[in-house]
C-alpha cells in the first residue's frame, strides 16, 4: 500500500505541471489586458507599458512561464494584481469557507442519495421506488446556477425563510452561519445527489442479483441482514468512486454557486480574478482545485481496500 501511495504521489507531479501549462496559456488567450483592468480604460499608453513591464507581461510567454514555475517550486504563487495580496495567503484565507460549503453539499447529497437509492432498489416496483428512481432526472436537469437563483427567489425573497446570500463566520454566530449555508449547499449538492442516487440504485440492483446474495437468502438470513451485511457494502464501491469525483465537481460548481450567493470562498475569488484579468489568482485557484481533486482520487482508491477485501494494491 505504501509503495502504491508513493507512486501515485509521484504521478501527481507531471499532472500538476500540465495543469499549470494549460491554465497559464488559456488565461493569456482570453481577451483583455490586466494593465487596463487595473489602471482603467483611460490610462495613458506610457503608464500601461510601465505597468506591464512591472508585472513582467512584456516578456515572451516561455520566459513568463519559466519565471512562474520557478516561483512555484519555491512555494510562491505570486501576488494578486488587483489587491497585491499573496495568492497563497488569499487561497488559504478563503479555503475554510469553500471547505464548509463543499462538505455541507456532500453531506446533503449523500443524505438524499443513499436512503433514496436503497429504497428505489429494494422497492423498485412500488410507488415510492418509482418516485425515488425519478428524482435523478429532476436533479440532473437543473443546472446549479438556475437552481441557486430559484432558491433565492422562493426561500430568500418570497418566503423570507432564509438569507438570499452572504456569509457569517461559524465562530461568530453558528446559527446564522447555518442559515446562510442551507441554500448554497442545496444548490451545489443537488446534481451530486442525483448522480449518486442513480448510481446507488443501479449498483444495489446489480448486487442484489448476485449469487452470494441469493445464497444468503437461501440460508434463511433476514432481509435486512442480507442488505446491510452482504449487499450494501459492495454496492457502495462505485458510489465511493463518484463521491471522489464529486469533490472536484464541488470545487468546479463552487465557482458559480459562491458567486451567486456571495460566498467568500476560492470559487468566488477565482471568478473575480477572471473578470479582473488577475492572472496569478486564477492560476493559483485552478492549481489548488486540481491538487484537491487528485488527492481526493487517491483517498478513494485507498477506501476501496476497506470496502472490498478482495482489492489489494500490493
Amino acid at each position: 500500500m505504501t509503495t502504491y501511495i508513493l507512486r501515485r504521489l509521484a504521478l501527481m507531479l507531471p499532472v500538476a505541471v500540465m495543469v499549470t501549462i494549460i491554465v497559464f496559456v488559456l488565461i493569456r488567450l482570453t481577451p483583455g489586458d490586466p494593465a487596463l483592468a487595473y489602471l482603467g480604460e483611460e490610462a495613458s499608453p506610457e503608464s500601461v507599458v510601465a505597468f506591464r513591464h512591472q508585472l513582467g507581461l512584456d516578456q515572451p510567454l516561455p520566459v513568463q512561464y519559466l519565471v512562474y514555475l520557478g516561483n512555484l517550486l519555491h512555494g510562491n504563487l505570486g501576488f494578486s494584481i488587483k489587491s497585491h495580496e499573496p495568492v497563497l495567503q488569499a487561497i488559504l484565507d478563503r479555503f475554510p469557507a469553500t471547505l464548509e460549503l463543499g462538505f455541507a453539499s456532500l453531506v446533503f447529497a449523500l443524505a438524499v442519495a443513499l436512503p433514496a437509492g436503497i429504497i428505489s432498489a429494494v422497492r423498485k416496483d412500488s410507488a415510492t421506488g418509482l418516485v425515488a428512481g425519478a428524482l435523478p432526472l429532476f436533479g440532473v436537469s437543473l443546472p446549479n446556477f438556475f437552481l441557486g437563483i430559484l432558491l433565492i427567489l422562493v426561500f430568500g425573497l418570497y418566503l423570507r425563510l432564509l438569507p438570499p446570500g452572504g456569509f457569517t463566520s461559524f465562530p461568530d454566530d453558528p446559527l446564522d452561519n447555518l442559515r446562510h449555508l442551507v441554500l448554497p449547499a442545496i444548490s451545489l449538492g443537488t446534481v451530486n445527489a442525483a448522480i449518486s442516487l442513480r448510481l446507488m440504485r443501479s449498483s444495489l440492483l446489480e448486487t442484489l442479483a448476485q449469487d452470494y446474495v441469493r445464497t444468503a437468502r437461501a440460508k434463511g438470513l433476514a432481509a435486512r441482514r442480507v442488505l446491510t451485511r452482504h449487499a450494501l457494502r459492495n454496492a457502495l464501491i462505485p458510489v465511493a468512486t463518484v463521491v471522489g469525483i464529486q469533490v472536484g465537481l464541488v470545487l468546479e460548481g463552487a465557482f458559480v454557486t459562491e458567486t451567486i450567493f456571495a460566498w467568500p470562498g476560492i470559487g468566488r475569488l477565482a471568478v473575480n480574478g477572471i473578470f479582473q484579468r488577475d492572472y496569478p489568482v486564477v492560476q493559483g485557484a485552478v492549481l489548488f482545485a486540481a491538487l484537491v481533486f487528485m488527492f481526493a482520487s487517491l483517498l478513494v482508491d485507498i477506501l476501496y481496500v476497506y470496502l472490498d477485501p478482495r482489492i489489494s494494491y500490493s
